[in-house]
């Protein structure tokens, strides 16, 4: 199968495009396949099944995933290293693993794999149960990657929005506080204009006081030193 359209970097190339779209026919026509196959693209990594029409826009715009050479999920027969299998048939030694699988777990872990991995394979073999177990263990622990992730951003936002509130309640306990303590000097001050205003009107009412006992000349007239209501002699024992 003619692969070299994959070495070519212009996506919006002819040849790029026609290997694109014989992929797609080709991937589609295989058995078992009815409306969604695994998108080979840089992003999603044949994790995601997405239809025909999505899967061309992904390749011509993200690009094909490098290290996918083996089309094994798309119906290419993969090939086993020599030794690995006892049979044509079966493959009984587990630690032969799928070339794309170990593939993505090095770039999921950031591990180099070898260029050459395919190097050295004179059999072929349909895929086993071994590296179908693998992948989907593959895609389980990726789900529970995307969870704990999802977990922490919603931490990280509830976080956020509990200081926000934090802070918003102590805006609001500090306004009222200002508030209270403004209330509190009004009435104070009321409270002093009150006072000032009532020992006014006792003065008044006691130079008035005054003024007619000494009229009717029950006192004597004030001299300049006298301070405050001098009590009459009439009302002393009362």
């Amino acid at each position: 199968m003619d692969k070299s359209w994959l070495n070519i970097k212009d996506r919006g190339n002819v040849a790029y495009i026609r290997g694109v779209d014989n992929f797609l026919a080709w991937a589609f026509s295989q058995h078992g396949v009815t409306s969604k196959i695994r998108c080979p693209c840089k992003k999603c990594r044949n994790v995601s099944f997405k239809v025909k029409t999505d899967v061309r826009a992904d390749l011509l715009i993200k690009g094909f995933w490098d290290s996918y050479k083996v089309w094994d999920l798309h119906g290419e027969v993969r090939r086993y290293r020599s030794g690995c299998e006892t049979s044509r048939r079966v493959v009984e030694n587990d630690t032969c693993e799928d070339e794309n699988v170990v593939r993505m777990v090095c770039d999921a872990y950031g591990v180099p794999c070898s260029d050459d991995i395919n190097s050295g394979l004179n059999e072929t073999e349909e895929p086993n149960a071994h590296a179908k177990w693998f992948f989907d263990l593959l895609k389980d622990v990726a789900v529970d990657n995307v969870r704990t992730q999802l977990l922490e951003k919603f931490d990280k936002k509830f976080q956020e929005e509990r200081a926000e509130i934090e802070a918003e309640r102590a805006e609001e306990r500090a306004r009222m506080e200002a508030e209270r303590a403004e209330e509190r000097a009004r009435m104070e001050a009321e409270r002093a204009e009150e006072r000032t205003e009532f020992d006014q009107k006792m003065k008044q009412m006691e130079q008035r006081i005054l003024a007619v006992l000494m009229q009717q000349g029950q006192i004597a007239a004030p001299t300049s030193s006298t301070l405050g209501l001098p009590i009459p002699q009439a009302y002393q024992s009362s």
